[in-house]
């Protein structure tokens, strides 16, 4: 069963409709092919099909200025996911974080945030009587070439730190939801040839987008794009 709230809510699923015995996985969800894949994997793979899928996108409205368009792409990926597994329970809802300021090139800003959210939504997840307790992981999107990247090991760090630390401070539990990433055995290329291509087409990676909508080409999700064979400005693959 999907069910898709407007922005910012969520849809209560019946009380007769719901199995107790169904777990939870919160994916912290970006819109790019990574986490897009991630959730492909999430709905697919015959190990995740007992569980439910909460899924959370950040708009972060920062001076890259990439949130509207991640915005659009959710708003199109979401429904793509739930008219295609109607029998799965898919809950889909949004935070915002502003801070428009200049950062450091060299900090992992959306990183960190993303770690403190996902530590949020755990700790106050209360969802139709389903709870904390009934979360087996948190799912990001991470692929083998970042595995053998240092900085994005530095990310993969820097977020499970903080979440696991705002998990501590807000008091002793005896078991906390792993980190999950689905994708962590493939390659980016092995994840574009792994999703359908319309659903290729809406994923967005675009760090710096031009008037918001345009990918521009050249930041590093872009070029990992192009030496995929993907074009960044229409999510297709080159023939």
């Amino acid at each position: 069963m999907a069910h898709v709230p407007e922005t910012g809510k969520v849809t209560p699923i019946p009380q007769d409709k719901i199995d107790r015995t169904t777990r939870w996985i919160i994916h912290m969800f970006s819109g790019g092919v990574d986490c897009v894949a991630a959730l492909y994997i999430l709905l697919t793979d015959e190990k995740y099909q007992q569980h439910n899928i909460c899924v959370h996108h950040i708009h972060l409205e920062n001076c890259q200025n990439r949130s509207l368009a991640e915005k659009r792409a959710c708003g199109q990926l979401i429904p793509w996911f739930t008219d295609s597994f109607p029998t799965r329970t898919i809950i889909y809802n949004e935070s915002t974080w502003s801070y428009p300021f200049e950062f450091t090139q060299g900090c992992p800003y959306d990183t960190l945030i993303v770690g403190a959210q996902a530590a949020n939504i755990v700790n106050g997840f209360n969802y139709n009587g389903f709870w904390y307790q009934h979360i087996d992981h948190v799912a990001n999107g991470q692929t083998l070439d970042d595995i053998h990247n240092p900085g994005a090991n530095l990310r993969m760090a820097g977020r499970e730190q903080i979440y696991f630390d705002m998990l501590r401070f807000t008091g002793a539990r005896p078991n906390y939801p792993t980190w999950l990433y689905p994708t962590a055995k493939y390659t980016k290329q092995e994840l574009i040839n792994m999703i359908p291509a319309d659903l290729l087409r809406l994923c967005w990676s675009c760090r710096t987008p031009i008037d918001n909508y345009t990918a521009c080409g050249q930041c590093h999700a872009c070029v990992s794009l192009y030496k995929c064979g993907v074009d960044p400005r229409t999510m297709t693959k080159n023939v």
